[in-house]
C-alpha cells in the first residue's frame, strides 16, 4: 500500500461552470487526506487494461483530517502541509507550488462535472510517495502553527 498525502478542499456550495472566484467562495473547509493505493494490484490491472479504481476505493482508502474554516488559515494560498512517518518527514509541500491554483482547479472541474455540498475534493501530493507499513505511526500538519495536526497509526 502507498501513501499521497494531500490537501482536502470540503465543498459547501453547488458549483457548475464557475468562476475561479465563484469557486474559492464555495470553499467552507479545508483539510488533509490520505489517499492510498494497493499498487501492486493498481500496476496488476492497468497492464490488463482493466479500471483500476478498486485499488484507490477499499475500506479506510482515504481517511481524512478534521476540516477547518478557511478564516482560520492566514494565507492559505501559500500553506505548508506534511506528512511524518515513525517521526521521518516523508513529504511536505506548500500550496503556491501546485501545478493550478486551487480556485481555478475548481472552475475547471466544475465545467466537466457538478460539485456539490459535502464534496470533497483532493488537490494532489507532493513529492515523497511511498509504502506504508503496517503499524506506522503517521503524524500529519496544515500550516507552521498546528492548524492542523493528526496522528493515527496504519493498521
Amino acid at each position: 500500500m502507498h501513501f499521497e498525502t494531500e490537501l482536502a478542499l470540503l465543498i459547501g456550495k453547488s458549483l457548475q461552470n464557475a468562476s475561479p472566484t465563484q469557486a474559492e467562495q464555495a470553499i467552507v473547509g479545508l483539510g488533509l487526506a490520505l489517499d492510498l493505493t494497493l499498487r501492486e494490484l493498481q500496476s496488476s490491472l492497468k497492464e490488463k487494461g482493466h479500471p483500476w479504481e478498486i485499488a484507490k476505493s477499499f475500506d479506510g482508502a482515504c481517511p481524512l483530517s478534521p476540516f477547518i474554516k478557511l478564516e482560520r488559515v492566514p494565507n492559505w494560498e501559500d500553506l505548508n502541509f506534511s506528512l511524518e512517518i515513525d517521526g521521518v518527514l516523508r513529504q511536505q509541500g506548500n500550496t503556491a507550488d501546485m501545478l493550478f491554483p486551487v480556485p481555478n482547479l475548481l472552475a475547471e472541474m466544475s465545467r466537466h462535472f457538478t460539485l456539490e455540498p459535502g464534496d470533497i475534493v483532493l488537490t494532489g501530493t507532493p513529492a515523497g510517495v511511498g509504502v506504508l507499513k503496517l503499524d506506522s505511526i503517521l503524524r500529519f500538519q496544515l500550516g507552521e502553527e498546528f492548524i492542523i495536526t493528526s496522528e493515527v497509526t496504519a493498521n
